[in-house]
């Protein structure tokens, strides 16, 4: 419901038939494997490689750890670029950038440098800001100048007003996301890249049932964020986006369904051109025009188009944009045009 009156106020979009493409792909292409494929397509692991980097020959870098790359130098510390409230960092690592990782049982940094690590070296920080996201304690002092700049910058975002429901995981990422917009002044961040993550759409069994509580917690978490956006005046600089593995086959098993190819989308914020559906319509259906079996839809847009026309919004210059989007140069329409500039 939240969702649905953003759509309507024009501050949410819809991507449709988005997902891992090497090249401009035809059906007859892909009978023939006539063209480069995505490795392990329908596979887990490989898609969300895929999804998260982009690129069909290494999972090392991922296209939001790209766009930190060419946006770092615009922050006093560099540190604070990608943050995720997740361990799964392909998205946020660079080759510059490391992800910054704050959940409930601390902070530290990965990619690069040894699993595990605290800002500052120490377990300290990790210790002091768990106590900070689990209590109301507001006398959690820290010992470094760093520390102590991440903690106090934390502590003053906890004023947010915007409520946040406390049983929604996601809710709770986005929280913590809201408070370190917040913080941004104080963290010396101009421009941030944030990842979070809501599970559960691998929906083999109990399809109706789990998709049905998944799209609440959806609405409900994005709804909030989306207010706290208002409440702290970014609303026109903040910009949400969806991103999965795959979508799910039209084919029923009894109660479920298997891996599919290309999925729809959300892009939510002040600056998106919403109440809008982008990409092109798949025709609902088996055994349609881009049915590469079972109602899975082979995909009519990249990731790479998505990921360029954020990554454009985002700032990064049109030269940079391959840096982002390796395969971008193989696709005509390079800006989807879900964003205003």
């Amino acid at each position: 419901k939240r969702l649905n009156s953003l759509f309507h106020l024009k501050k949410l979009a819809v991507l449709q038939n988005v997902g891992s493409l090497v090249q401009p792909t035809s059906m007859d292409q892909y009978k023939n494997r006539s063209v480069a494929l995505p490795r392990g397509l329908f596979a887990h692991y490989n898609q969300k490689q895929n999804w998260q980097s982009t690129a069909s020959d290494s999972f090392r870098e991922g296209w939001g750890g790209r766009i930190g790359d060419a946006i770092i130098k615009q922050n006093s510390h560099g540190t604070f670029s990608c943050i995720s409230t997740d361990d799964d960092n392909v998205f946020l690592t660079g080759e510059k950038t490391n992800p910054l990782t704050v959940t409930s049982d601390g902070l530290k940094i990965t990619g690069g440098i040894e699993e595990g690590s605290s800002v500052s070296g120490t377990t300290t920080f990790s210790e002091a800001l768990s106590s900070l996201f689990t209590s109301s304690d507001d006398s959690t002092v820290a010992n470094s100048t760093n520390e102590s700049m991440m903690l106090s910058a934390i502590q003053d975002a906890k004023t947010i007003s915007t409520e946040f429901s406390a049983e929604n995981t996601l809710a709770q990422q986005l929280k913590t996301v809201a408070s370190l917009i917040k913080a941004r002044d104080k963290l010396g961040a101009k421009r941030q890249i944030f990842f979070v993550k809501l599970k559960g759409f691998d929906t083999h069994n109990d399809l109706l049932g789990r998709h049905d509580t998944l799209m609440r917690l959806l609405d409900d978490a994005l709804g909030s964020f989306y207010e706290a956006t208002e409440e702290l005046g970014v609303s026109q600089n903040v910009t949400t986006f969806t991103m999965s593995e795959f979508g799910r086959t039209l084919n029923s098993y009894g109660n479920g369904s298997e891996h599919g190819w290309g999925s729809h989308h959300f892009i939510m914020g002040g600056a998106v051109k919403g109440r809008d559906f982008y990409g092109q319509a798949p025709e609902i259906g088996l055994n349609t025009a881009i049915d590469v079996g079972e109602g899975a839809w082979l995909p009519t847009t990249s990731i790479d188009q998505y990921s360029a026309t954020l990554a454009k919004w985002f700032g990064v210059s049109d030269n940079n944009l391959t840096m982002v989007a390796p395969n971008l140069h193989k696709f005509n329409n390079q800006d989807l045009g879900f964003m205003s500039s």
